[in-house]
């Protein structure tokens, strides 16, 4: 699987292997068919579970002079597997990091199980886009790529806690 395109210059490297436990060797390369990784400047850590940052020293190791950059509650976890000694840069809401030709801005975004999570967006898409969204990319979940704008609605509505008149049970027995 090559890197799949997100957006005009955004890439999602990821892997989705349920048969392989040790998977994050797929990101490095992936990132490898996009850019060469060695003149990397930042690396955007917009959450610290091992399972979605676990290449995050891989990646280093191939972009020795790169900056990662977290939330603040991210350095308790991130802090846990990343060596020291490594550049890193604590960003929160409203935060901007200037790349040259995009503007990255940060937003904090924690809930109960992700309390150091954050989403982080280029000032110029969204300037382009107006109000019109076209793709939702979550750190879980799916990329909505078709009516991304039913998950924001089913989000404010989950965020209000608004519940619909259904209920789901699960039985298991081992």
């Amino acid at each position: 699987m090559m890197a799949i395109p997100v957006a005009e210059n955004v890439y999602w490297v990821g892997a989705v292997d349920w048969e392989v436990r040790h998977f994050h060797g797929y990101t490095y390369h992936r990132i490898g068919e996009v850019v060469d990784p060695a003149p990397i400047d930042y690396v955007i850590a917009n959450h610290g579970e091992p399972h979605h940052s676990g290449a995050i020293p891989a990646v280093m190791a191939r972009a020795p002079y790169a900056t990662v950059v977290h939330s603040k509650r991210a350095a308790d976890s991130l802090g846990k597997y990343l060596p020291d000694g490594w550049r890193r840069q604590v960003v929160g809401t409203g935060d901007t990091l200037f790349l040259g030709r995009k503007t990255l801005t940060f937003v904090e975004a924690p809930m109960l199980h992700w309390p150091d999570s954050m989403f982080t967006y280029p000032v110029e898409e969204i300037q382009q886009m107006g109000l019109e969204i076209t793709t939702i990319a979550p750190s879980h979940g799916l990329i909505w790529r078709e009516n991304p704008m039913q998950i924001v609605e089913q989000y404010v509505r989950w965020a209000r806690g608004e519940a619909g008149l259904k209920a789901l049970v699960v039985y298991e027995t081992m």
